[in-house]
């Protein structure tokens, strides 16, 4: 029993995700919960945080109702658009 405990231990410390985390939206952009909507596609090609993109892109969604995830933008007035800089 000892030694399954300490197994168990290790693997975890040593970075061994269980497949239902895994399950549950965590991947190299981050965590995405489901109830949020659909997931984003990959980020555009300006990205450069790693496992930082969901927290952005959920960020910006509640902020501007007019957020896009494809382009990172959202509309300011009519015909323009702004970076999204969460």
């Amino acid at each position: 029993m000892r030694k399954s405990i300490l197994l168990l231990a290790s693997t975890l410390m040593l970075g061994a995700v269980p497949a239902t985390v895994q399950a549950q939206g965590n991947d190299r952009y981050g965590r995405w919960d489901g109830k949020w909507g659909a997931r984003p596609p990959a980020p555009p090609k300006h990205w450069t945080k790693a496992n930082d993109l969901y927290r952005h892109v959920r960020a910006c969604q509640q902020r501007y109702s007019s957020y896009n995830p494809r382009t990172d933008t959202y509309v300011v007035r009519a015909k323009q658009t702004a970076r999204c800089r969460l």
